[in-house]
Order: C-alpha cells, then sequence, then structure tokens
C-alpha cells in the first residue's frame, strides 16, 4: 500500500482506471455480462458464472404459474404518466412498524457491506468515515480484473498477492459477499422507495401548472427520494414522510431552478421569486387590489428595490420572432429600431460636417494640422497622448500642448468658427 496511505496501491488504481476505460462502451449498450464473457476462457466462464448465481440467490423467485407481463406491453398505446400512477397505486404502504423494520434492515445491510469492504486489506479505511457506492463499485471492478488477469495468466499470481495482499481464493470468497451484500442493499432500498411514490406524486402537483411537466417533475421528485432513502436514520424517532419531504421538495425546486426558465436562475432566487409572488396573490386578495412596493416591501421584510430586481428577474423572455397583436406579418423584430444604422439626414449632417472640419485644418500650418490630428483621431486615426506626439515629432511634452492650443485658437477665430458652431448647437 502506498506509504501516504491511499486507498488502492498505485498499480491497482492504474489498472482499475484502464478497465473502467475498456468497458464504457459495454456499459452504454448495456451488454456488459454478454461481452464479458466472450472475452474470458472456458473455466473461468464457468467460475463468474457461479460466483454471479451465488451473489443472486437472494432474489426473490417468480411462481411458475405467474407470468410477469409489462404494462408497457399490455396498454401500448397509453398514457405513460397513468400507468405509472397506476403501477404505483398497487404498491402497498408501510405501517410505522414495518416502516421502522424496512428502515433498520437498510441500515444494517449497509453498515455490514461497509465493513466487508473495509476489511479488504488494500482498502484504507481511515480514507472514508462514510459509506461510499463509489468506493463500493471500484473495489468490486479491482477483484474482477485481478481474478480475470490470474484466469488469463497475464501477470504471476505473486504480482497480483503483492498488490492486493489477498490470495486468489480470499478474493473470490470477497466478491462474492461483498455482490449479495450490494444486490440486497438495492432490493432493500427499492422497496422502501417504491412504498413512498405516492408522496413525491402528492409534492409534485403542487408544483404543476408551470414549464415544467408533472412527469418531469416526479421524476426529479423521486431522485430526491432515493437521497432521502440513503440519508434517513430511524433511530432518531422521525417518521420517514417528514423526513423525506424536504428532500422532495429541494430535487423539485432546483428543478425548476435549472429547466423552467431559458435563463437560468440561482435555486435561492428562484425561492424569493415565488414568497414574492405567493405574497402578491395574497396581498391582492386582502386589499382588494394591487400591492404596491412598499405594502410588499413591509410584509415580506425586504427593500423595495430588492424586490423590484426580483422581478425584473422572474419576467420571461420575449422571443424576437414572435407576432405583434393581431398583424400576422410583423414580428417584435420588426418594431425595434436598430440605433447601429445611421439615418440618412444623420449620415448628411456628419459628411457636412467632415467637410467643413478638413476645410479648416487647412487654413493652420502643416505641424498644427498634424498635431491636432493626432491628439483628437480626427480622419480615422487614433487618439494620441501629449507624450506620445512628442516623441513621434521629436520634440517635448509642453512643446506639442503649445502647438495645439496655438492651432485650437486659430480654429475658434469667429471668423473660422461660425460654421463649425452651428454643428454644435444641432
Amino acid at each position: 500500500m502506498n506509504p501516504k496511505g491511499m486507498v488502492l496501491s498505485l498499480k491497482a488504481r492504474q489498472k482499475l482506471t484502464r478497465v473502467e476505460m475498456n468497458k464504457s462502451a459495454q456499459r452504454v449498450k448495456d451488454k456488459e455480462e454478454e461481452s464479458w464473457e466472450q472475452d474470458i476462457p472456458e473455466a473461468m466462464a464457468e467460475e463468474l458464472s457461479e460466483i454471479q448465481s451465488r451473489a443472486v440467490e437472494e432474489e426473490p423467485q417468480t411462481e411458475p404459474n405467474e407470468e410477469k407481463v409489462s404494462f408497457f406491453k399490455q396498454k401500448p398505446n397509453s398514457d405513460l404518466l397513468a400507468l405509472y400512477l397506476q403501477e404505483m397505486d398497487e404498491r402497498e404502504l408501510f405501517t410505522p412498524e414495518e416502516e421502522i423494520e424496512k428502515a433498520r434492515e437498510v441500515q444494517e445491510t449497509r453498515d455490514k457491506l461497509w465493513e466487508k469492504v473495509l476489511s479488504l486489506p488494500f482498502v484504507d479505511r481511515k480514507r472514508y468515515p462514510e459509506f461510499s457506492d463509489l468506493l463500493v463499485h471500484q473495489v468490486l471492478d479491482l477483484l474482477k480484473v485481478w481474478l480475470m488477469d490470474l484466469s488469463h495468466k497475464r501477470r504471476s499470481e505473486w504480482q497480483i498477492r503483492k498488490e492486493s495482499r489477498m490470495s486468489r481464493r480470499k478474493m473470490r470468497s470477497a466478491l462474492i459477499e461483498i455482490q449479495q451484500l450490494k444486490n440486497r442493499l438495492e432490493r432493500k432500498r427499492n422497496e422502501f422507495v417504491e412504498a413512498n411514490l405516492r408522496l413525491v406524486v402528492k409534492i409534485a402537483n403542487r408544483y404543476r401548472n408551470q414549464s415544467v411537466a408533472l412527469s418531469d417533475l416526479i421524476q426529479e421528485g423521486n431522485l430526491g427520494l432515493i437521497r432521502a432513502v440513503e440519508k434517513f436514520d430511524w433511530k432518531r424517532g422521525f417518521k420517514f414522510s417528514s423526513y423525506a419531504t424536504w428532500w422532495i421538495h429541494q430535487a423539485i425546486i432546483r428543478a425548476l431552478a435549472e429547466k423552467s426558465k431559458l435563463i437560468k436562475v440561482p435555486v435561492y432566487l428562484t425561492e424569493k421569486i415565488r414568497r414574492v409572488d405567493r405574497t402578491s396573490r395574497m396581498l391582492t386578495q386582502e386589499l382588494e387590489k394591487d400591492p404596491n412596493l412598499d405594502e410588499m416591501a413591509e410584509r415580506l421584510g425586504m427593500e423595495p428595490e430588492e424586490i423590484l430586481n426580483l422581478l425584473r428577474i422572474g419576467k420571461e423572455p420575449i422571443s424576437l420572432e414572435g407576432q405583434v397583436g393581431d398583424m400576422e406579418e410583423v414580428s417584435l423584430a420588426d418594431m425595434i429600431e436598430d440605433k447601429s444604422i445611421i439615418r440618412a439626414d444623420e449620415h448628411t449632417a456628419q459628411q457636412d460636417l467632415i467637410e467643413h472640419l478638413e476645410d479648416s485644418l487647412k487654413l493652420l500650418s502643416p505641424r498644427e494640422e498634424q498635431v491636432l490630428r493626432l491628439r483628437y483621431g480626427l480622419g480615422g486615426q487614433e487618439i494620441k497622448t501629449l507624450e506620445e506626439i512628442g516623441q513621434m515629432l521629436g520634440v517635448s511634452r509642453e512643446r506639442v500642448r503649445q502647438i495645439e492650443q496655438k492651432g485650437l485658437r486659430k480654429l475658434r477665430h469667429p471668423t473660422r468658427a461660425k460654421t463649425l458652431h452651428s454643428f454644435v448647437k444641432n
């Protein structure tokens, strides 16, 4: 093991990374087991088949006369959400006693699985104080890799034993036991989740009639429910529904913040906007009129500027291609002024100004004209500082300032500035 206490040895981690990359394509196609068995010899295939059969020996069996038919095959044209709700209604709710018992089974199974993983000699328990599904998957994959390497004789048993500090028999036994515990934990978690799906639908209904479909809200709420099952501690004496409600609400609110608007709004701002909208509706009913900012601020305990900013953020974007009123052929983009295009009268006035300015500059000396052009960026040139102009002309900064002032005095002469003054007034 690494002297710094890494969870896996360096070679073991490199091998695990290599295996994960090689198996990614198989996972995408959902044919991991078939592809895996094709790449191993017959002896290893029999051994792994025995491991898998022993790992799933506790799976509930279907009665011989019972035929499982998918709801989707029964009614291919039915609404999927209705089918989901129908199947959900068939799940029985837990009694308070069953809830405690099921939660205890989930926690005990998780503790057994975690203790078994941490008991392996190549795992450093100090690195993982809490349960980690990721580590469980890594350990299972690593044990499979070592067993496959032994069967293929890619490396000597001495090399693998040095990395794992386990014999082949112990690796095989650990793989079977960890896989069994993992399957049992997933099954018990699923039972707990399925028994509480009604809670997700009940909470998701409170957020319906928004830009996110109810089916998507239920899906996001289910993710929150799964998280609640993983984190629930039955020893504290709380009801699971009370604990899970918070996780479900948070999952749905986050989904609304991320998916309901074209421009993503942070979750905390989304919650504030919902408070403002709810308070506005309540005040409208109480006052029988639309509340103003001061009334909203007093009720919410916010500054009027903050409420105004939240109302701006909560507005929906308008499409430039949207129809304007009853005019089908006119879009909003056609009604918005393009300020980047100069109007014809402005263009004519600008050209007249340029011509008069050029005529006025010709009355100056060449040095004065050059300094003014550089100093004010006339004729499309870049504006220069006094010091930059002095370096270009080989004179001091003060001398450039004197030339500039002299040229400006000539341009300000009443006989010469009369025409330019008219442009300034306009």
